[in-house]
C-alpha cells in the first residue's frame, strides 16, 4: 500500500481516543476510525482497494439486518464492530509505525495521575479524577474509562517496553499496582516468571503460537468450569475480608454469565443474540457480564462472536513471537473484561508491528556498517 507512511500519526491518535475515558464512551474514536478507513482507502492500491469494497458491503448487509432484527443500538454494534475490525486488518500494511509522543505522553500521564491522586487522597481527602472505592481502597484510573481499563492497558505498553529494552519500567509497574486490580496484578506476576523461562523464547515462531494456543484452549475450559462452581460462594461473609469480598464479587460476575446462558437458551437465540443493551435487563443484579465474549454472544449473537474471533486469530497470526504471551494473556483477561472495544487486541497487533519494524531496521543499520566497513 502506497503513502501510508502518514499513518502511523492517525494510528497513535486513535488508541489515545479509543482509552481516553471520554471519547471511548461517546464513541468518537469510532468516528476517527471511520476516517482513517476512508483516509486509507485513498491511499490505496487497486488491490487493497478490495478489502475496502468488502468492508462496505458487510457494514451495509449486516447494520440493515440487525436493524430489522433489533433495533439501531445493535445495527450500529455490528457498525462498531466490523469498523474496528478493519482498522485492524490494515495495520500490518502500514509502513514505518511508532510510538509518538502523544500515545507515549498520555500513557505516563495517567500512571503519573494515579501516584499524584493517591498522595492527595491519602493526605488531604481529595484527587485530581474520581475513584471507585473498594474494601478500603480507592481505585483510580487516571483519563481513563475503569481502573481495570487502566492497569489492562499500562501492562500491555510495560511489556512493550521489556520486550524493546528488556527492563522493566517500575514507574510503570508501581501505577498499576496501586490500581488494585487483582486479576491483572496476578497475570503480571506470571508474565514476569514467564519472561525469565529462556527456554521459551528460543522456540521456533510456530512453536511459540502453538503453545499459546494450547494454554488459550486449556484455561477456557478450566475457567467455564469454574463458572459453574463459583457461583455457590456468594454467600461468604465479606465484612473484614478482602479476598473474600474478591471472590463473592467473581461468583456475582459467574452468576451473571450463568443467567446469559439461560436467556439465551430461553429465547432461542444464539445466531443473532437478544439486542445490544439488553444485559442489565435479564441479570439479577441489573449488570454487565464482565466477559468480553460472552456479552457479544448474548447481544449479538455466534455470528458477530465468530467475526470477532477471527479478528483475533489474524492478530494472533501476525503476531510477533515475543508478543504470544502478552496476547494470550490479555485475550484470556477478556472473560472478567472488555478488551475488544476497548481495543487492546488490537493495540497489541499494533506494538508487536512496531518491535518487528524495529528489529528490521535494526538488521538493516547493522549490514550497512559491515558493508561501510
Amino acid at each position: 500500500m502506497r503513502n501510508l507512511i502518514s499513518f502511523n500519526g492517525l494510528y497513535n491518535i486513535f488508541f489515545v481516543l479509543g482509552f481516553f475515558s471520554l471519547t471511548y464512551a461517546m464513541n468518537l474514536y469510532i468516528v476517527f476510525a471511520c476516517a482513517i478507513l476512508f483516509c486509507l482507502f485513498l491511499g490505496s492500491d487497486v488491490k487493497h482497494r478490495k478489502g475496502f469494497y468488502v468492508y462496505l458491503v458487510s457494514v451495509v448487509v449486516l447494520t440493515v439486518f440487525y436493524l430489522l432484527i433489533h433495533d439501531g443500538g445493535a445495527a450500529y454494534r455490528i457498525f462498531k464492530t466490523l469498523t474496528l475490525i478493519w482498522l485492524t486488518l490494515y495495520i500490518p500494511l502500514v509502513n514505518d509505525l511508532r510510538i509518538t509522543k502523544l500515545l507515549h505522553c498520555f500513557l505516563l500521564l495517567n500512571a503519573a495521575l494515579i501516584y499524584i491522586d493517591v498522595v492527595l487522597y491519602n493526605t488531604l481527602g481529595f484527587s485530581l479524577t474520581t475513584g471507585v472505592e473498594t474494601h478500603g481502597f480507592m481505585r483510580f484510573s487516571g483519563v481513563i474509562e475503569d481502573s481495570n481499563f487502566f492497569s489492562y492497558l499500562l501492562f500491555v505498553y510495560i511489556y512493550y517496553l521489556k520486550v524493546k529494552t528488556g527492563h522493566f519500567n517500575y514507574f510503570l509497574i508501581g501505577a498499576v499496582l496501586l490500581s488494585f486490580s487483582l486479576s491483572l496484578i496476578i497475570t503480571m506476576l506470571g508474565v514476569i516468571i514467564l519472561f525469565h523461562v529462556k527456554k521459551l523464547w528460543v522456540l521456533p515462531n510456530r512453536n511459540v503460537k502453538v503453545l499459546g494456543g494450547m494454554i488459550l484452549v486449556g484455561v477456557f475450559v478450566i475457567y467455564y468450569g469454574m463458572l459453574f462452581v463459583l457461583t455457590t460462594l456468594r454467600d461468604i461473609d465479606t465484612s473484614n475480608d478482602y479476598i473474600a469480598e474478591k471472590l463473592v464479587s467473581l461468583s456475582l460476575r459467574f452468576e451473571s454469565q450463568l443467567e446469559a446462558f439461560d436467556a439465551l437458551e430461553l429465547n432461542d437465540d444464539y445466531c443473532w443474540g437478544l439486542g445490544a443493551g439488553k444485559t442489565r435487563e435479564i441479570t439479577t443484579e441489573g449488570m454487565n457480564l464482565h466477559n468480553s465474549y460472552l456479552q457479544i454472544l448474548l447481544e449479538m449473537g455466534i455470528v458477530c462472536l465468530l467475526i470477532v474471533f477471527a479478528c483475533a486469530f489474524y492478530c494472533y497470526y501476525f503476531l510477533d513471537k515475543n508478543f504470544v504471551l502478552l496476547f494470550v494473556a490479555i485475550f484470556l483477561l477478556g472473560n472478567v473484561l472488555e478488551i475488544f472495544y476497548f481495543p487492546l487486541l488490537s493495540f497489541i497487533l499494533f506494538l508487536s508491528y512496531i518491535y518487528r519494524q524495529e528489529k528490521v531496521a535494526s538488521k538493516l543499520d547493522v549490514s550497512d556498517n559491515i558493508v561501510s566497513c
